[in-house]
């Protein structure tokens, strides 16, 4: 579909997301407002807890892609290497902080394709990582909740209500359910084609549930590490609510297609469960400590994977 194609987003749709970040800027403001900010520039980094925490998130990154190469080896046959398969990643990876997500997605089909990967397979693989990453995401953070109870104070419905929830999400994960969501999602971007002949299978969702949740350990690991970084109060017995939070916060953000790399979105829905184990100021410290970590470990991934595939390429290496 060409630019000229493309359907401009409707008033109303732009309103609401103006509407959004105009009220998540008066969130913030009201919050920072009320902080002590002598104590906020006291704050002093564990400089090594720091490094640890973006050489983790740096390591995600890699593992992310392994992911998607787990799910997309068995959606479609490919002959190129690993290293090569993760540069064309990474190159489409920086696509997530711009609006609508769309970018990186059509970057990601075009740049395997040029490797050899049937469009299809590409297409239906990114909108299958998406789904498991969020079906993940919930399973983990629900289990946080639930295991640092007595941290969050949280009444024994909620905890029964988490579980049914993480037990009905279970049904995501489907097959006739990814298999839907890819229609409904490649017909929204004007693609069906793609999905022309396509179904995911079984084999697919288990492979790619299995190289995320793999994945899913190195960002638990680097969220950990940055609150504790800023917290010295923040110790390993809050690992599980530190993971989990993040991981709600950041289903959030990926389900929000209009927020790039879930700005705004994520921050909303973290802050309240850091300030249940963090001072305030170290909670709203961490938020933007978080953003920076990642936009690091992004600018180290993108380059360092295209050399790679590079360096390797010129001695006819295969990942």
């Amino acid at each position: 579909m060409s630019a000229s194609e493309q359907k401009k987003m409707p008033l109303w749709a732009s309103a609401l997301i103006w509407l959004f970040y105009v009220a998540t800027g008066y969130l913030v403001y009201d919050y920072a407002s009320e902080l002590d900010w002598k104590a906020f520039w006291a704050l002093r980094l564990d400089w090594w807890l720091f490094f640890a925490a973006l050489v983790a998130t740096t390591i995600s990154r890699f593992a992310t892609y392994h992911a998607f190469d787990m799910m997309l080896r068995k959606l479609a046959k490919v002959d190129y290497g690993w290293i090569e398969g993760n540069s064309a990643y990474a190159r489409s990876w920086l696509g997530r902080y711009m609006p609508g997500k769309v970018t990186g997605f059509l970057a990601r089909v075009l740049l395997f394709a040029h490797m050899g990967a049937p469009h299809g397979a590409v297409a239906i693989g990114s909108v299958l990582e998406v789904s498991l990453w969020i079906f993940t995401n919930f399973i983990i953070g629900f289990a946080g909740i639930v295991l640092s109870g007595n941290a969050l104070s949280l009444p024994p419905q909620i905890e029964t209500a988490v579980y049914v929830v993480a037990a009905l999400s279970i049904f995501s994960v489907l097959p006739v359910s990814i298999n839907l969501a890819v229609r409904i999602i490649l017909r929204i971007t004007g693609r069906s084609h793609l999905a022309e002949g396509m179904k995911v299978g079984s084999g697919a969702i288990v492979a790619g549930i299995a190289g995320v949740l793999i994945a899913q350990v190195t960002y638990g690991v680097s969220f950990w590490l940055m609150a504790a970084s800023i917290d010295s109060n923040v110790t390993i017995s809050l690992f599980p609510l530190i993971w989990g939070a993040f991981d709600i916060a950041g289903a959030m953000g990926l389900a929000a297609v209009f927020a790039p790399a879930g700005i705004g979105v994520r921050e909303i829905v973290l802050l309240p469960f850091l300030t249940k184990v963090m001072s305030p100021e170290a909670s709203i410290a961490m938020l933007g400590l978080a953003r920076l970590m990642e936009l690091a470990a992004d600018l180290i991934y993108w380059p360092t994977s295209v050399w790679m595939g590079k360096f390797f390429a010129g001695r006819g290496a295969k990942g």
